[in-house]
């Protein structure tokens, strides 16, 4: 699981006020002797749009796509589009719960909220700066035109990242 910690005021679809009501088809089974037996369908109902997404997510209603994971386990694992665009493609046809397009809008506002969230987490929260014990800049310039950042944050964990590809003669 993972947890989702709320940086402002909780919006209509945080406080619950807005359900989210899944429907799942019934279907019958072909048993080993020959008979059939019919199983239920059932209905779930989500007070937050990111529960709904974590449970799309556990009973694999998208669909998979190519890629070393068979199917997405993380919020941020599926692209779920742009606004207004339709994504209904994504949907696995062989889920049997009824995805709707509201559905696939609010998973989406959720995503993307998910995604500013993770984003302040990881980048803004932590107060990245150069670390000056490698250069005064905090970058590396290499012979193949690159440039490494070092940064440290404000509780000494350090990283670098490469800000410009290797380019030029020198890279072949």
């Amino acid at each position: 699981m993972f947890h989702v910690e709320h940086l402002g005021p909780l919006s209509a679809y945080e406080k619950g006020l807005i359900m989210y009501v899944m429907h799942k088809r019934e279907r019958v089974v072909r048993l080993p002797d020959g008979g059939t037996r019919t199983e239920p369908g059932e209905t779930r109902t989500f007070s937050t749009a990111m529960g709904l997404l974590r449970h799309c997510l556990r009973e694999r209603v998208f669909a998979h796509r190519t890629g070393g994971v068979p199917y997405p386990t993380a919020p941020n694992a599926v692209w779920l589009g742009r606004a207004g665009k339709r994504s209904y493609g994504l949907v696995d046809t062989f889920t049997r719960w009824e995805v709707t397009y509201e559905h696939i809008e609010a998973m989406r506002r959720a995503q993307s909220a998910y995604a500013e969230r993770l984003h302040y987490r990881r980048e803004i929260a932590p107060q990245w700066r150069p670390d000056t014990s490698v250069s005064p800049t905090g970058e590396i310039r290499y012979a193949d035109n690159s440039v490494e950042l070092h940064e440290v944050d404000k509780d000494g964990n350090r990283r670098h990242r490469m800000i410009v590809a290797p380019s030029g003669d020198a890279c072949f």
